[in-house]
């Protein structure tokens, strides 16, 4: 009998020890998820801004061009 109670201590031990490992992976799991979740809002963002710049670069482009050719008006 003592044999069978020791193994039911034994047992309810390890239960507790997944129960709180599991726990402890749900915890890990969740910061993980929001952290990917937090990469996925920045390059979000750096896309847009990539996107932004590029226009941006066009329209300067474009500036220069017409600076260029106001410039060699008075040259000639």
């Amino acid at each position: 009998m003592n044999n069978i109670t020791a193994s039911v201590s034994d047992i309810s031990g390890m239960s507790t020890q997944i129960a709180t490992a599991a726990e402890e992976q749900t915890s890990v799991a969740d910061e993980l998820s929001r952290s990917i979740q937090h990469i996925a809002d920045i390059s979000e963002r750096a896309s847009g801004n990539a996107d932004q710049l590029s226009t941006t670069t066009g329209e300067m482009a474009q500036l220069e061009a017409r600076l260029n050719a106001l410039v060699n008006q008075f040259k000639t």
